[in-house]
């Protein structure tokens, strides 16, 4: 997927721009804690901008990947390529916007990824944001890989209360309720990690029956979810009990 060639997109920081649209770090470390090493999604990287955005996620150890290689006028997907979304396992996305302006032909793979359900940051210039109602996070300027990580470890409003509606019902018929029994769930290397968080109640095969539930919920959901990881959270651990 990668060709030979390629050029810095970051003067001294090391980090190789490919003409397909994937970014390499060739230093750095990957960030600790949840969110790990993602792969995001970028629109585009050739505005000063988008392309300082793209050095601040690869410096942190993320890989970018961008629909609309060196600014193109159609995305990989209508050049003959495949869609990013298709093929990577990608967590967020983010756009970077140069001025205030309705949505831009080269910021339409933030409507690919807003109709797959994955959280979105818009950065540079995001007054009037024309994304807003499926934004995650804001952010002036293109620093913007620490709000990505952040976006990512939270949980995702939408699909949590799917998973969490799911996981109730479940209770209620194994005549379990006034229970505060909750579902997380979070974007992990382009699948799902879901946290069942107060189900004590729950015995081992009670447990692994409601998790198939739960992931079933979220598959008809989200169809287009890699994988499904669903886990047991006991107070500061969690224990995996089914993986999708």
């Amino acid at each position: 997927m990668i060709e030979r060639r390629g050029r810095v997109a970051d003067p001294g920081q090391g980090h190789i721009f490919r003409r397909d649209g994937t970014f390499t770090p060739t230093a750095g470390t990957a960030p600790k804690g949840i969110v790990g090493v993602m792969d995001v999604l970028m629109t585009q990287a050739n505005s000063t901008g988008a392309a300082a955005a793209a050095a601040s996620l690869v410096r942190r150890g993320h890989n970018v990947v961008v629909c609309h290689p060196e600014g193109q006028e159609d995305c990989v997907a209508l050049s003959g390529g495949r869609c990013p979304l298709d093929v990577c396992a990608i967590d967020a996305a983010v756009v970077i916007r140069s001025y205030r302006a309705p949505g831009l032909p080269l910021e339409d793979g933030a409507l690919c990824a807003a109709r797959r359900g994955l959280p979105l940051v818009v950065g540079g210039d995001p007054f009037g944001n024309p994304f807003a109602r499926w934004t995650s996070a804001e952010e002036e300027g293109s620093d913007v890989a620490r709000t990505v990580e952040t976006v990512v470890a939270s949980p995702l409003p939408h699909l949590s209360a799917v998973a969490t509606a799911s996981l109730r019902a479940a209770l209620r018929l194994r005549q379990i309720t006034g229970t505060k029994a909750r579902v997380e769930v979070r974007r992990r290397n382009g699948g799902l990690f879901v946290e069942l968080i107060d189900v004590d109640e729950l015995d081992r095969g009670g447990l692994a029956a409601t998790s198939v539930r739960v992931a079933a919920a979220l598959r008809a959901a989200d169809p287009w979810v890699r994988a499904i990881d669903v886990s047991r959270r006991r107070h500061t651990t969690a224990a995996a009990v089914a993986t999708m």
